[in-house]
């Protein structure tokens, strides 16, 4: 949003003179309902008195980004993927575990689990936890990935993590971000929740948990199974590339944007 508000202020200046208002940015922006929003919000704010708005206009407008973020993209909550998306890649050698397990590694760890005998699943299951505690342990936030929810937060928009790995491995992963935890969340989906992605019944039950509707989500990932349970469930999508090459297969849907970082998000936001 900040760099799409950057690009209309140069737009409207013209239009405006020097310095425009948020009012009038937006009003470039979005040209359908945008003075109802303003004067909802300004009356709202402090500085509305019985003159009408008499402070700055950046309180009103810092209230009118979570509504304009639904006039333009119709989104209420943004569901993320963890390992990998808030914490940097590579905490966890997916090979390295494969092996361990005894797991293909053309077939997915948890798919795999679910094909063994009751009694070797629970052998393996304990090993696989394990291995992904330890690994949260010495993980890390990925870059902006503190800001970005903080800024989302401040946007007013609903907060969730969809996740394959388990709900302590995620806690232990908290403990090494310094200001974001998982309290921030509105909704924290594990393996223990709903049946793994690509499937999407967890995008279903974090919208339940969020209070949204699926397609007022965003869900984003690092991976083609966060695409894959994000159409499935009718919510847009974005595929979080860290910079790096895709994971996505040549008859997988096609995610709604590919960003190389988390920043770019605010992009369409």
């Amino acid at each position: 949003m900040p760099r799409k508000f950057n690009a209309y202020c140069n737009k409207t200046r013209d239009h405006w003179g020097e310095k425009p208002s948020y009012k009038n940015v937006c009003q470039c922006a979005f040209s359908d309902g945008v003075d109802a929003i303003y004067n909802t919000y300004a009356q709202n704010s402090p500085g509305y008195g019985p003159g009408g708005w008499t402070g700055t206009p950046i309180l009103a407008a810092s209230l009118m980004m979570r509504s304009l973020v639904e006039v333009k993209m119709g989104i209420k909550g943004v569901l993320f993927d963890f390992d990998g998306t808030l914490t940097l890649p590579g905490a966890i050698d997916f090979r390295a575990i494969k092996e361990r397990l005894g797991c293909p590694f053309d077939e997915p760890v948890l798919e795999y689990l679910e094909s063994q005998p009751v009694a070797t699943r629970i052998e393996l299951t304990k090993i696989l936890e394990e291995v992904e505690e330890d690994a949260a342990r010495t993980s890390r936030p990925n870059d902006g990935a503190e800001e970005c929810v903080f800024s989302l937060k401040k946007m007013g928009l609903c907060l969730g993590i969809l996740t394959r790995n388990s709900l302590s491995s995620v806690e232990l992963a908290f403990k090494n971000f310094e200001s974001v935890s998982i309290r921030d969340f509105d909704a924290v989906i594990t393996r223990e929740d709903s049946l793994p992605k690509p499937h999407p019944e967890g995008v279903f039950e974090a919208a339940a948990q969020m209070n949204v509707l699926p397609e007022e989500l965003l869900v984003v990932g690092d991976y083609r199974y966060d695409v894959m349970a994000g159409k499935a469930a009718g919510a847009k999508t974005v595929f979080l590339s860290n910079g790096g090459s895709s994971f996505m297969s040549p008859d997988d849907p096609e995610p709604n944007y590919t960003f190389s970082c988390l920043e770019e998000l605010f992009e369409v936001l």
